[in-house]
């Protein structure tokens, strides 16, 4: 009796053992929007090094995260993009995201006349009516907008330093390109002047994207909040941000918005 006294122990022991060894990882994330405003930035304590690409600003504790966070939602304009949470084994790669799906025409068939006239130009009769016909879609293709999150946590040997390898990634729609052109015929008015008319706008719309994404690497404690920042000059999506179809795209490439990722990596034993 004593001897499996001490070998149920022994297990005991080990069973204990193993599962205080067992631990998760709780991924919390925040992404931020505000205008693009360097002063005010500064005064919350973050700076942007390059608008063209996104930026490691460092780790911070998440009591100092809060009070940037605060800071941030004083200034006008701040928008809560998205704050997804996912929880993970050591070195699993975990996904979150929160999309929309856009889809676009990619190919037109042309614009043509009903009766078809050809290239020649066409003579109406007293009375007599013609159809034009805008380019029409035939193909299309789906672009996936908002926020995805990328990451592999591996917890260190002390069990609480984190290595993180992420890979976070926003798409905004900044608006449309109109490569098309109006059909136009000429008409007398009711004084016999001959007066251009436009039969139909033809629009051919094209949608422009702007991504802002980084594949990067941290190693923080456990609960420290990686921060990552950059801009965009897209229509921004959120819970209440639809794109807005009419809007057309500024093609000179300059931010408007600043972009910040606040991403928190915490061990906890489930």
């Amino acid at each position: 009796m004593k001897t499996h006294t001490i070998l149920i122990g022994f297990f005991l022991t080990l069973s204990a053992a193993a599962f205080a060894q067992v631990k998760d990882i709780q991924i919390n994330a925040k992404v931020v929007s505000v205008p693009l405003d360097p002063a005010a930035l500064r005064d919350a304590g973050l700076t942007l090094d390059s608008t063209a690409a996104v930026s490691k600003l460092g780790v911070i504790p998440a009591e100092k995260v809060a009070e940037v966070l605060a800071k941030l939602e004083k200034m006008p304009g701040h928008t809560l993009l998205n704050a997804p949470s996912v929880t993970t084994k050591s070195g699993t790669r975990a996904t979150s995201q929160s999309t929309r799906e856009f889809i676009y025409p990619t190919e037109f068939v042309p614009p043509r006349f009903s009766p078809a006239a050809g290239d020649k130009p066409v003579t109406l009769a007293s009375g007599q009516a013609v159809t034009a016909i805008p380019s029409t879609p035939e193909s299309f293709e789906m672009r996936m907008t908002g926020f995805r999150l990328e990451i592999e946590p591996v917890i260190g040997p002390d069990g609480n330093t984190l290595d993180l390898n992420l890979a976070p990634e926003l798409v905004t729609f900044e608006g449309f390109v109109n490569y098309g052109s109006p059909i136009k015929a000429a008409a007398l008015d009711k004084d016999g002047k001959l007066q251009e008319v436009v039969l139909t706008e033809n629009q051919v719309l094209q949608p422009v994207f702007s991504t802002v994404k980084s594949t990067t690497g941290a190693t923080m404690p456990s609960g420290h909040v990686l921060v990552l920042g950059g801009a965009s000059s897209g229509t921004l999506p959120s819970a209440t941000n639809k794109p807005d179809l009419k809007q057309e795209a500024k093609l000179d490439g300059k931010p408007t918005h600043a972009v910040f990722f606040f991403i928190q990596a915490k061990v906890f034993t489930p």
